[in-house]
């Protein structure tokens, strides 16, 4: 099994696994503790060594356990698997805070989010975060509901 289903033993959310990565390779993958107890799961795609590398950070838990960025604003929604996923582009001009973004600073950086339904057997849904950045927003989205469970 890959990492994502053996990630998936002794976690009682449902692990996701791409099923596709906009070209880019894993370079990252680790398992760590978020809270109490609740253990969460890290992936990277590419790297975001500058500011004109290709990447995806993905998180996924049974809650959210990060805070996510600043410098970001509301771009677009889109449904997947029945939930409605939110993503957040970069601001104009580099505002700490902004009322809304674009499908372009979306490419600069963006952080999406959804709370994707159980994949059976007792497990609970999964709090998705996904970090990106020089991905257009159709990437995004390709990415984001390109997601399976693993179980």
């Amino acid at each position: 099994p890959g990492r994502f289903e053996r990630a998936q033993a002794g976690l009682d959310y449902t692990a996701y696994a791409p099923s596709g990565t906009a070209g880019l390779k894993r370079t990252g993958f680790q398992r760590f503790a978020c809270g109490q107890g609740d253990e969460s799961i890290n992936a990277d795609f590419g790297s975001e060594a500058t500011r004109a590398s290709r990447w995806i950070g993905l998180n996924e838990s049974s809650k959210p356990c990060l805070d996510g960025p600043d410098e970001v604003g509301p771009a677009a929604t889109f449904m997947v698997r029945g939930a409605k996923a939110t993503v957040m582009g970069a601001c104009p001009g580099g505002t700490s805070t902004c009322a809304a973004s674009s499908p372009a600073l979306v490419r600069r950086s963006a952080y999406t989010t959804v709370t994707l339904p159980s994949g059976g057997d007792g497990l609970s849904s999964t709090f998705v975060e996904v970090y990106s950045q020089n991905l257009s927003l159709a990437e995004v989205k390709a990415f984001v509901r390109g997601l399976r469970p693993v179980s």
